[in-house]
């Protein structure tokens, strides 16, 4: 019976078929059945298992059914026959996942729907363990129960790694948790999560624990290669690893070894190992391992995509805001350029008129981007607030005092109303004093000419937990259609004039103050913005009550020509 050859139609074998694949030689790529109960002839002569390699011997080696179990039988060959490093003596018996080498041919027992080469090619593969009967896996039966705790455990690690997947975005973080629960597990003397870079498949460190050596390179390098997780009980002691001069001068005992990749790729691998104790693991060890391999290769795609994917937001927003900057800064910059125009005409005709209706085009745009720029600096800054418990009142009256000549040239009525005897508040005084002036500013630009009317009003709540200050107006209010944008940055109603930094950055100190900024749309006609700051923080001086809020006298400015 000859093998299927790549590029070929598969055949059509049974799914619980075991068959011999050649995963490495110069037969790459053959898969060969093994029908139950026919002995199978391996060699260069044989019409069932044919090799082409030259360094197979014609008669090498003997396959012999018995029952569901195979048996392998080297035939005197020039070369021997290994399973899994270790030459063939008498008869071993095959498991499936071992690879079995003829001279410079290596052979794996598969099932038919676990071929590398076949239509199953992605599917796990199976660990590479040693087969009983060459190197033993353990001093304990490889058959014996597994206790309940044990898989209790087991099983709340692969759901810890889990919950990890969907809760960190960093790759390196998921790394650091995901080696934190391997040594917990399995005790090793030494674990490594190796990663390679972009366009080099070269294995380098990305973090360990324990051990002062380096790693079993030779290990990793097979895990990499075959994809395929990996135990050997005693690598000093293994014939895969005979020609690496690294394995003898490590002098390791037990490792195992498992894949990181997705998508037939490998990007990474999990070493494990334990320098000082041979037959450290057992089966069940590395199929866990290999479970968890799985579990954190998704995780760390999955963190990576969503580190892309974050980046990318980014940059567009990024992008967009320095689009916005650029348009309020085009716009500033021709207004003063029509002022500084307009001046210079009237100077060089001595005419103070046509002075005096330029000049107040550039200061408002002067204003505009003096706006402008605090308004980014407060938006982006990160630093702690400088809390201190002062009074709001004198805060509010200086905004309103520098906003003056504003309200003189639009004849804009400004009353302020509760600004005497309320408690001090602990709050940053510059950042607030910005909100109050990015909250003053909007309502004068809102409200029309001679009629304007901007009432503020400063109170405690009942119980003096809270200090309010509400801002309201007389203008034409905000669309309801437009309420949930209006506290978004580069979002402004009031077109070219605006850069849509106020609010967004008014509402940011409000949060960082611990307090809010909300539009109260049930307070009548116009727009009405209620700040509203916590009157104690932890850490406050200070450890009595706050006293109640007196009635405050009404005061009442007008500002005309």
């Amino acid at each position: 019976m000859h093998g299927y050859s790549p590029g070929l139609p598969f055949p059509d074998y049974h799914q619980s078929m075991l068959v011999l694949e050649v995963i490495d030689g110069v037969d790459q790529g053959q898969v060969f059945p093994l029908p139950m109960g026919e002995p199978q002839l391996i060699g260069r002569s044989s019409e069932s298992l044919p090799l082409s390699d030259q360094s197979v011997s014609r008669r090498h080696a003997e396959l012999t059914p018995d029952g569901d179990r195979w048996w392998l039988r080297d035939l005197q060959s020039a070369n021997g026959t290994w399973v899994n490093g270790r030459r063939v003596d008498g008869r071993v018996e095959l498991r499936q996942g071992d690879e079995v080498t003829c001279g410079e041919t290596t052979l794996r027992l598969n099932w038919a729907d676990r071929l590398i080469s076949g239509p199953s090619a992605a599917a796990a593969q199976a660990p590479e363990v040693p087969p009983l009967g060459t190197v033993a896996l353990s001093d304990r039966s490889s058959e014996a129960p597994e206790t309940l705790e044990a898989a209790q455990q087991r099983l709340r690690m692969l759901e810890t790694l889990s919950s990890l997947a969907v809760s960190t975005s960093s790759s390196t973080e998921l790394m650091e948790h995901a080696i934190e629960l391997l040594v917990k597990e399995f005790s090793p003397k030494t674990a490594v999560m190796l990663m390679t870079s972009k366009g080099d498949s070269s294995l380098d460190c990305v973090t360990r624990r324990g051990g002062v050596r380096s790693w079993n390179q030779a290990v990793a390098d097979r895990v990499q290669k075959t994809a395929r997780p990996l135990l050997t009980v005693d690598v000093m002691a293994d014939l895969r690893f005979a020609d690496r001069e690294d394995v003898e001068e490590l002098g390791t005992g037990s490792v195992m070894g498992a894949p990181l990749q997705i998508a037939g790729q490998v990007f990474g691998v999990i070493l494990l190992e334990d320098q000082d104790q041979t037959h450290a693991w057992d089966e069940s060890d590395i199929r866990l391992l290999s479970a968890v391999s799985k579990q954190v290769s998704l995780a760390i795609v999955n963190a990576n995509v969503a580190a892309d994917q974050l980046r990318q937001t980014r940059l567009a927003s990024m992008g967009e805001t320095v689009a916005t900057i650029s348009h309020a800064v085009k716009n500033i910059m021709q207004g003063l350029r029509g002022g500084a125009g307009a001046l210079e005409l009237a100077l060089s005709r001595g005419d103070l008129d046509l002075a005096n209706e330029a000049w107040p085009i550039l200061a408002r745009n002067l204003d505009r981007i003096h706006d402008l720029t605090f308004n980014m600096l407060a938006w982006s800054r990160s630093g702690a607030l400088e809390l201190e418990m002062i009074q709001v009142g004198p805060i509010v009256q200086e905004a309103i005092d520098l906003l003056e000549t504003q309200c003189r040239h639009r004849k804009v009525k400004v009353i302020l109303e509760g600004e005497g005897d309320l408690p001090p508040v602990p709050v940053d005084s510059s950042a607030l004093h910005q909100a109050i002036m990015n909250l003053l500013t909007n309502a004068i630009e809102a409200v029309p000419s001679k009629t304007g009317l901007i009432k503020v009003t400063l109170s405690t709540d009942e119980h003096c937990q809270w200090l309010s200050c509400s801002v309201a107006d007389n203008g034409e209010g905000v669309d309801p259609s437009r309420k949930s944008e209006i506290f978004q940055p580069f979002t402004s109603t009031k077109g070219q004039r605006g850069t849509g930094l106020g609010l967004a950055v008014t509402r940011k100190i409000a949060l960082d103050h611990g307090g809010t900024l909300e539009l109260d749309s049930a307070s009548g006609p116009g727009a009405t913005f209620l700040l509203r700051l916590p009157m104690a923080r932890d850490g406050d001086p200070g450890d009595t009550d706050t006293p109640r809020a007196a009635s405050s006298p009404r005061t009442e400015q007008e500002f005309d020509d």
